[in-house]
């Protein structure tokens, strides 16, 4: 079964220099505005083209977008005063491909065959498709703003793409989805890296546009955590968490109980390393927490499932501690370059320090908190079937933009940080729970290959993601989304003969 996650060095390569590609178009369009529509459409006419020879061809760049762009708006066609983001139009492009096929091969075989709807999960999939209407029907029965419900559902949308998903991936392109996402994720370490150096290193002549460039593309934030140290900051990095705990089975096989050599695992020990960098300098504390769920549940796993012994898990324990005093030196060795910055290492220890220990007066955790009376007092008005997509909870907030814009600090959104309570306002406790036995369903397919370290590393992740989604919201985001649709394909196919 490992050899369907074999390294495929073509497909790797070109995603990875297809999106450096990309990155630097995105960058272009951002100086110079007026090539923003021609890069928009231009790669809307490649995916098309490319996914009408092979539909796996739009799976895979709708994947690597994902990987690298967060919010989806590397490119953006303005409407009015809203924008359609890339991902929209990538979403739309390769559905209206898949059914273009599907309605040309009924023509001339009258037969249809949808293969989502014959997979293990296709009426746990309805059912929350069922739920997300009514979610749209009962925002747009109580009145709430269209805008608002567009904009609040749209990321839900992403599950549709169960149809070309289960269509078109299939155990003999594994090595290929797996070496497209290796690729993707190498663009977002990149990226990450070059971001850091030129924020750390100070390199004035960057730093305004790039911060520019990073917050009107959605791609993350930047932000000075004094003393000189900057967090880089993309909600992309999600996948820098999952990828950390996919592959940490495999150092435990390969370092650990093989005893290989670290010479012939390079990527390996790249991957491992340059996440566990990553989560590291985002500063995200959901991310910290999530990393640290996800190694404690695989140790349960070791210990009570696979009956590891303690001594091995001891030997693990340090080898990630290992990986993140190298993520720590590595970190403090790109703050060097190419200018040495005088004590940034007693900076960046300082302000991990503070990261984790001074919290109660920081002011995005007491708005967190402030939401919490407010948005349970809206979720009982109507807790069965919720209140529907777009609807809006008004809180006080310490957040300095919003006091800009109002100083008594009263905020209204539809978008809240706590992420299974978001759901329960929106799809009603009966929605959530629908969502929560299509997760069961999917942990329960998934553990029948459990012996797999990279499907038992996938499970981890997926505990790791869930964790996660307490604090920051990714199950009802395409990122999210993204991965539970990922999994639940790998799950489905991978028995299949």
């Amino acid at each position: 079964m490992q050899k369907l996650f074999q390294f495929n060095e073509k497909y790797f390569k070109t995603t990875l220099y297809s999106i450096i590609l990309i990155e630097f178009f995105s960058l272009y369009a951002f100086i110079f505005p007026l090539l923003n529509k021609f890069f928009f459409a231009l790669i809307l006419l490649f995916t098309l083209l490319f996914s009408y020879k092979k539909l796996e061809y739009g799976i895979y760049i709708i994947l690597s977008e994902l990987i690298i762009a967060s919010k989806g708006y590397l490119f953006f066609w303005d409407i009015g005063k809203h924008s359609i983001s890339i991902r929209v139009g990538l979403f739309i492009v390769v559905f209206i491909v898949w059914a273009t096929k599907s309605i040309l091969i009924f023509k001339k075989t009258k037969k249809i065959k949808i293969k989502a709807l014959e997979s293990k999960f296709s009426l746990y999939f309805l059912s929350l498709f069922a739920f997300l209407i009514i979610g749209i029907f009962l925002g747009i029965k109580n009145q709430n703003s269209f805008s608002n419900i567009f904009f609040d559902s749209n990321g839900w949308l992403y599950f549709l793409l169960i149809f070309p998903l289960f269509q078109s991936i299939n155990k003999k392109n594994f090595d290929k989805l797996f070496s497209v996402i290796l690729g993707a994720s190498s663009a977002l370490i990149l990226k990450t890296i070059i971001v850091f150096i030129i924020f750390s290193n100070h390199i004035i002549s960057l730093m305004p546009e790039i911060y520019r460039w990073i917050r009107i593309t959605g791609v993350g934030e930047i932000t000075n955590m004094g003393n000189g140290f900057f967090r880089v900051f993309f909600q992309s990095h999600i996948y820098a968490v999952l990828g950390f705990l996919i592959i940490l089975p495999l150092l435990n096989k390969k370092f650990i109980q093989k005893k290989e050599k670290l010479k012939n695992n390079f990527f390996l020990l790249f991957f491992s390393i340059t996440f566990a960098m990553i989560i590291l300098i985002s500063f995200s504390r959901s991310f910290w927490l999530g990393i640290l769920f996800g190694i404690l549940l695989y140790y349960i796993i070791l210990f009570f499932i696979f009956k590891e012994k303690i001594k091995l898990i001891f030997i693990n324990v340090l080898l990630i501690l290992i990986i993140f005093i190298s993520a720590g030196s590595l970190t403090i060795l790109l703050t060097k370059i190419p200018l040495p910055q005088k004590n940034m290492h007693v900076n960046f220890f300082s302000a991990i320090n503070e990261r984790t220990t001074k919290i109660s007066n920081e002011s995005a955790l007491g708005s967190r908190w402030n939401l919490l009376p407010p948005l349970f007092n809206k979720i009982k008005k109507n807790p069965v079937l919720g209140s529907g997509f777009g609807t809006t909870v008004t809180y006080k907030t310490k957040d300095p933009r919003a006091l800009k814009n109002n100083s008594n600090g009263l905020y209204t959104t539809y978008a809240f940080e706590w992420g299974y309570l978001d759901i329960w306002l929106k799809l009603g406790i009966i929605g959530l729970l629908i969502y929560f036995l299509l997760i069961k369903k999917i942990l329960r397919v998934g553990w029948q290959n459990k012996n797999n370290e990279i499907i038992l590393g996938s499970l981890v992740a997926f505990g790791s993601l869930l964790a996660i989604n307490f604090f920051t919201p990714y199950l009802n985001h395409p990122l999210g989304i993204g991965y539970i649709l990922l999994i639940s394909v790998i799950y489905e196919k991978i028995n299949k003969t």
